[in-house]
């Protein structure tokens, strides 16, 4: 009389195909999120570019300041908070010291750049996006390309 039942090799790649079914979806899981996230910081950087034409319109330039980072709190970027926005955005991750590899924050810089000595009159608003997209953009009197996400004034 023979025995019912499961053969330890039925077992065992029955396991392996369930572990490669998780580990696809796990990597998938990831990848969405950090699209998301990249997305979410396109957006935020809009919002501040937008918040900063508005406070141009109204006092004649920009913030002028030199770089500051979003992990300085709610208001990290001066003088846009209550009158522009309720709360200046910051990174999803907000981690790190300047907008570059593996330092997820929002930075922005108003002060001479390339050549031009007016305060105020240009900015660079940046992020490193995880999917490591690039962008070469000029501002003003220069090109500023070091690996990151970054909107300006020209």
């Amino acid at each position: 009389m023979r025995k019912r039942g499961f053969t330890f090799i039925e077992i065992l790649v029955s396991v392996t195909i369930i572990a490669v079914l998780i580990a696809i979806g796990v990597a998938s899981y990831a990848s969405v999120n950090r699209r998301a996230r990249d997305a979410k910081r396109k957006s935020d950087l809009e919002q501040i570019r937008s918040a900063l034409e508005q406070y141009r319109a109204d006092n004649g330039q920009y913030p002028a300041t030199g770089w500051v980072v979003s992990t300085a709190g709610n208001s990290w970027l001066p003088g846009l908070v209550p009158t522009y926005m309720d709360a200046v955005p910051i990174d999803p991750k907000n981690v790190g010291g300047f907008p570059q590899v593996n330092d997820y924050v929002y930075g922005y810089f108003s002060q001479s750049w390339c050549g031009n000595n007016t305060p105020g009159s240009e900015f660079i608003l940046a992020a490193y996006l995880e999917s490591n997209e690039t962008v070469s953009t000029r501002y003003g009197t220069c090109d500023w390309s070091n690996g990151v996400y970054a909107i300006g004034e020209k």
